[in-house]
């Protein structure tokens, strides 16, 4: 593969090549592909950072926004690993002039400092502090927002805290990211969603706990008041517990009063996150909860059979599909 890539671009082949899929303003270019993911998990070239660094070298422009999202908001399976990122930044991912496709489709195509704010920010939501200090490193804006409407408008250290993500909310704050902007609610939120092994509190850059008696006593009678706020504002914690992988969240959230079927602003259950994902674990956990598998999103009229088939996961889509028969 990899001499058939020198011969072609030896000969004249445009590192930068590729098209706008269905007319959207995010080429799919030959990086594109070698780097692959996003939503359908397509996988990588077999040898994707040897092809990748090829076609860098040769000229690819490292502002590629299609990786960005392939290997970041669009990967539902998304680890922290840094190779792909590293590669991009030392070939100049958030510098320049964003290259020949950015050059082409501006305003609509982000700039470099905006591709970054992209990786940050789902870094923030999945929970991936290698990732964000690299970013963090490299010049990366703490305070810049993703355009992605899923984020709703949230800073990388909102997010980072309303996702039950400390390693990284910390990370932003000793960054100079703002912080301000989070309360009491939110940190309680903050703790309900942190993954097993966590206290569910960020620190400050001086050590001390961020959040608060508020945030570490969540559970206490004393903060019913608080909780109410919380349930009230943030109803779809289950959810986002279900999207993380976080079945001790799951059962958090649900022993502090959280609707098992309550929705996320796109409109999607528990069982529908975690039908996409494949998540068999918190599929068989939910069920035996009580979620309903038979809610229909309201984008799709999809039941979390039908996401878990979109998914790939065919024997998932057919577990949800018998239970809501049987329902």
């Amino acid at each position: 593969h990899l001499g058939v890539a020198r011969l072609l671009l030896a000969a004249g082949a445009d590192p930068n090549a590729g098209f706008l899929w269905d007319g959207m303003p995010s080429p799919f270019t030959a990086l594109t592909g070698a780097f692959g993911g996003g939503e359908q998990g397509a996988p990588p070239h077999p040898q994707e950072l040897e092809l990748a660094r090829l076609l860098l070298e040769a000229g690819a422009s490292a502002n590629d926004s299609q990786t960005i999202y392939n290997r970041g908001a669009g990967d539902a399976h998304a680890q922290d690993d840094i190779d792909v990122l590293d590669l991009l930044l030392q070939a100049g991912l958030g510098r320049g002039d964003g290259g020949p496709w950015h050059r082409l489709l501006v305003p609509r195509h982000p700039a470099p400092a905006q591709l970054l704010a992209e990786a940050l920010q789902h870094a923030a939501h999945a929970g991936l502090p290698r990732r964000a200090r690299l970013l963090l490193d490299h010049g990366a804006d703490p305070d810049l927002r993703s355009t992605h409407p899923v984020y709703l408008g949230r800073s990388p250290y909102e997010e980072a805290v309303l996702q039950g993500n400390p390693g990284v909310s910390d990370l932003l704050e000793r960054a100079g990211a703002a912080t301000s902007s989070v309360g009491d609610p939110e940190r309680v939120v903050g703790e309900l969603l942190a993954p097993a092994g966590s206290d569910g509190t960020s620190t400050r850059s001086d050590g001390g706990p961020a959040g608060g008696s508020a945030g570490r006593s969540a559970g206490s009678g004393a903060d019913a008041a608080l909780l109410d706020v919380v349930r009230q504002r943030h109803p779809d914690l289950v959810a986002r517990a279900a999207a993380a992988g976080r079945a001790d969240a799951i059962e958090r959230c649900l022993g502090h009063g959280f609707g098992i079927d309550a929705r996320t602003p796109a409109g999607l259950t528990a069982l529908h996150e975690a039908g996409v994902r494949g998540d068999t674990g918190i599929v068989t956990l939910l069920l035996s909860r009580g979620a309903d598998p038979e809610l229909r999103d309201p984008q799709h009229g999809a039941t979390p059979g039908g996401w878990a088939a979109h998914g790939g996961h065919d024997e998932l889509a057919a577990l949800l599909h018998s239970a809501a028969e049987d329902g």
